[in-house]
């Protein structure tokens, strides 16, 4: 049992259990849509959340597939919370909780400048061009082909 549960942590296997039912990353990843709450230091609980959270590296590439998704929704958020959130903006939300990475990792230096004095609005902005959008997605897929072709989780 604990090796199942390392190769899932890992992203190893193609179908995972989520409160006792066995879902593939594909139909875990579809629940990106209804998260309602992304808890502040373990406040709050959501479903959908906990299950991306609890799903493993295997959501990753749907999660980064899902960047450049401007359908909108509410922002899950505790604080600040925007009222232009779509769906790609809670993957990258989700992106940074699970694998550990600095929210600004990925986006450009003049952005990151912009965030230390601006906060999130700062990304909401530079999102806010549907090209910008498409190069932070990339900057996500290679990271991820790197992590996946050196056989690294994740994690930092």
């Amino acid at each position: 049992m604990a090796a199942l549960r390392g190769l899932r942590a890992a992203g190893l296997l193609g179908a995972m259990a989520v409160g006792g039912c066995t879902h593939t990353p594909q139909s875990v990843c579809e629940r990106l849509v209804e998260i309602r709450s992304i808890p502040m230091k373990g406040q709050g609980q959501d479903d959908a959340y906990l299950a991306l959270m609890g799903a493993g590296d295997a959501v990753l590439p749907c999660l980064i597939d899902r960047i450049s998704d401007t359908t909108p929704m509410p922002d899950p958020r505790m604080a600040p919370r925007y009222g232009g959130t779509v769906v790609g903006d809670v993957a990258v939300f989700m992106l940074t909780r699970k694998t550990g990475r600095d929210f600004t990792e990925f986006l450009p230096d003049d952005v990151k400048a912009s965030y230390a004095i601006r906060g999130v609005y700062a990304y909401f902005d530079y999102v806010a061009e549907p090209a910008h959008r498409r190069d932070l997605q990339e900057r996500w897929r290679e990271w991820w082909a790197q992590q996946s072709s050196h056989g690294m989780r994740a994690m930092p």
